[in-house]
């Protein structure tokens, strides 16, 4: 074979909220500091990444798995396709979307916020924040409001977990 007509396509890792590369939307919960990332440039397989304290990761897990289940067609182009619980301080939410920086923005600010509220009955904050950063530098960051009238979900991430 031609050695130029041989072409290797390698997927990188992706680091979530470590990544030089990313899309965070911040503030996501009332007294949290959980974060939800997705990569700049991301293959339609990479998943949202949710990032926090472990007993917040731990109570999201169930009622990320709801939205999931609870979602329009499963699985299927324009819904939630499954949660992995990747360690104490991580779980991945994977959607079946597209994988441009607009599709991406879209997802977090929108659907993923949206979602959390009408499928899990979580309470999202009144303000979040989304940053791009791009080669290790913010190249955007925005405030993002709810809209007027939005009816907030009633479940609160616990502030102090007890065992």
């Amino acid at each position: 074979m031609d050695e130029g007509s041989f072409h290797v396509t390698t997927i990188r890792q992706f680091l979530g909220s470590r990544d030089i590369q990313q899309i965070a939307l911040h503030l996501v919960f009332p007294s949290s500091n959980i974060v939800v990332v997705s990569a700049v440039d991301a293959e339609e397989r990479w998943p949202l990444v949710v990032e926090g304290p472990e007993h917040h990761i731990n109570f999201l897990k169930p009622l990320m798995l709801k939205m999931v289940k609870m979602s329009p067609m499963p699985g299927e182009e324009g819904s939630w396709a499954g949660v992995d619980h990747k360690n104490s301080n991580r779980l991945d939410l994977f959607y079946k979307y597209g994988a441009s920086i607009k599709d991406r923005i879209e997802l977090l600010q929108g659907k993923f916020r949206y979602d959390v509220v009408k499928y899990a009955d979580l309470r999202i904050s009144e303000i979040s924040v989304l940053e791009i950063i791009r080669d290790d530098e913010q190249i955007f960051e925005e405030r993002i409001t709810l809209p007027r009238g939005f009816k907030n979900g009633s479940i609160m991430l616990p502030a102090l977990w007890l065992h």
